[in-house]
């Protein structure tokens, strides 16, 4: 791999890593890291971030260009891109400070990503209404399985244990999909398409780093067309999740609504988002299509239902 020439760079030194290489100039560190997304999808983030960076949002990794302007290099049918190599520090979702600073910086993204258009030749995800539909099915789902096991004998061991939470998972279902069937939710999609909303899709321990004190996006290939709804509502859930704290609701959106306003509108699809049981559900859902890995979905399905409990906040 010819990375001097291929970027126009004269590195000190090039040190093989785990996922690449990292490279020393003179001033800065570079790391040129292989990525497992097609060249479109590479090439997507790469104009979104351009986009954010343009209108003043800086707190997302930025991917270089190569010298023949491309935001990657295929090396043997192996794709590559090269980011600059901060300090890095994994930055969890797992306190009310931590919380607060990723909605400020989720707020900025929503504004500086609304409205953009991908130039000619360059193809954008699209996810709105998709997860209204997974809930939509999911719930079908888990009316089938209590139809299922109500006068079945000899249950299995994931039947016997998911069988006295299953009643109160399809209520759970059954009134968040109550929002996100209604009027209010179409409205409020059909408003997002018009604006052009874009969200990051992926809200996890794993979205963003420190770097340098600073908190920087490095989740980037999943940021598609989707309400910001969605975003927000992820954001609360893994926090509830991680700190048991419903409370998280509201300084979430405090913060958040100080930058981008949340009408009480959104705010009930965001509720809608996060009680809905989505993992423990999915979790049956597999169970019902291979019921030969009882055993390992049970494991899943008792880690799940160890957060459901918290996360039931359609009463906030």
């Amino acid at each position: 791999m010819n990375i001097k020439e291929s970027y126009n760079l004269n590195p000190k030194r090039i040190i093989k890593v785990n996922d690449g290489y990292l490279l020393q100039l003179s001033k800065v560190k570079l790391v040129l890291s292989h990525v497992s997304y097609k060249e479109w999808e590479i090439q997507c983030a790469s104009e979104i971030i351009n986009r954010l960076v343009s209108k003043g949002f800086t707190n997302i990794i930025i991917i270089r260009r190569n010298r023949e302007g491309k935001p990657f290099i295929n090396e043997s049918n192996t794709l590559y891109i090269l980011t600059d190599n901060a300090e890095e520090l994994r930055f969890k979702l797992n306190s009310r400070e931590n919380g607060t600073a990723m909605a400020e910086v989720l707020a900025h993204f929503h504004n500086a990503a609304e409205g953009f258009t991908p130039p000619p030749g360059v193809k954008m995800k699209v996810r709105w209404g998709k997860k209204m539909e997974k809930c939509r099915n999911l719930t079908m789902r888990i009316e089938k399985f209590v139809d299922y096991i109500s006068d079945k004998k000899n249950l299995s061991e994931f039947e016997a244990y998911a069988k006295p939470y299953a009643q109160e998972l399809l209520r759970r279902a059954k009134a968040s999909m109550k929002i996100l069937k209604s009027m209010d939710y179409i409205k409020g999609l059909e408003s997002s398409m018009k604006r052009k909303e874009v969200c990051i899709n992926a809200i996890s321990n794993n979205t963003a780093k420190l770097s340098g004190g600073r908190l920087t996006i490095t989740k980037v290939f999943d940021i598609a067309y989707n309400m910001v709804e969605e975003d927000v509502a992820a954001l609360i859930k893994k926090l509830i999740e991680e700190t048991g704290d419903k409370g998280v609701y509201d300084y979430v959106l405090s913060t958040y609504c100080r930058i981008r306003n949340v009408d009480e509108n959104s705010r009930r699809i965001i509720r809608a988002l996060v009680s809905f049981p989505f993992d423990s559900i999915k979790t049956i859902s597999k169970y019902m299509d291979h019921m030969d890995r009882g055993e390992e979905l049970l494991n899943k399905f008792k880690k799940y239902m160890k957060n459901e409990y918290k996360t039931d906040i359609l009463e906030v």
